[in-house]
């Protein structure tokens, strides 16, 4: 899989800002993450590891399509190529805005659940309502429905689910992306580009009221959903 440069360059950095469109999602990740000791852990789809910062591990196993920025990671991944890595080695795998990228969902799934120790935790981040990106590698949205059934055909039984990023925010993403064509290209009018400007002028404000309060269990607009299940 050709790696382009705008996927290199993923999340350098988890810490919110409110000046960050992201500012909700990171600080729910942030808080999403289990609060315990592992031994192996594995980033699969790592990226830049911004959210490795905020767990406590003994090893740290990097697997993505290309290297990043920092040529440290440690797997290159091929579709529909196991990892040259033992079954049940990870105690915990991560997979933050990475399944929608796979373009074999059950191989991917497939192959965590043999990675992942009995008992092991898998944390996943999945956009819901989003544009399109990181394009031609952007395959599928899940709903919460569809990524349970997934998960149980695998092997994984949900411990904890949150959606996360409320209508207001999910519809600000929406507009204040609305010009981000495929590739990661922006095609802003003038008018355009003033109105993102007057956007993001109210952005920390609206991080720290509007956009808040996460989304309830049972609502069906949401920007994203975060995941732990247990391999069983």
């Amino acid at each position: 899989m050709e790696s382009t440069n705008y996927i290199k360059k993923r999340i350098l950095s988890a810490e919110p800002s409110i000046f960050d469109l992201d500012y909700s999602f990171k600080r729910e990740v942030i808080d999403f993450l289990p609060n315990k000791k592992f031994v192996d852990v594995l980033d699969y789809g790592a990226g830049n590891s911004p959210w490795a910062e905020y767990l406590d591990y003994t090893n740290y196993i990097k697997a993505d399509i290309s290297q990043n920025i920092n040529n440290d990671i440690d797997y290159i991944l091929e579709i529909n190529k196991s990892i040259d890595i033992p079954n049940e080695r990870f105690d915990l795998i991560l997979m933050m805005d990475v399944f929608e990228h796979t373009p074999n969902a059950d191989f991917t799934l497939g192959e965590c659940s043999r990675l992942c120790k009995e008992g092991g935790i898998m944390v996943l981040s999945i956009p819901f309502i989003y544009r399109e990106n990181e394009t031609p590698f952007d395959y599928f949205r899940m709903t919460s429905f569809g990524l349970k059934e997934a998960l149980n055909k695998h092997g994984f039984r949900i411990k904890k689910i949150k959606k996360v990023g409320n209508v207001f925010l999910t519809t600000y993403s929406l507009l204040y992306e609305r010009n981000i064509k495929n590739g990661e290209v922006v095609r802003a009018s003038i008018m355009g580009k003033a109105f993102n400007k007057l956007l993001k002028l109210f952005l920390p404000v609206l991080n720290k009221t509007l956009f808040i309060k996460s989304p309830d269990d049972d609502d069906g607009i949401y920007h994203h959903i975060l995941i732990q299940a247990e391999k069983c």
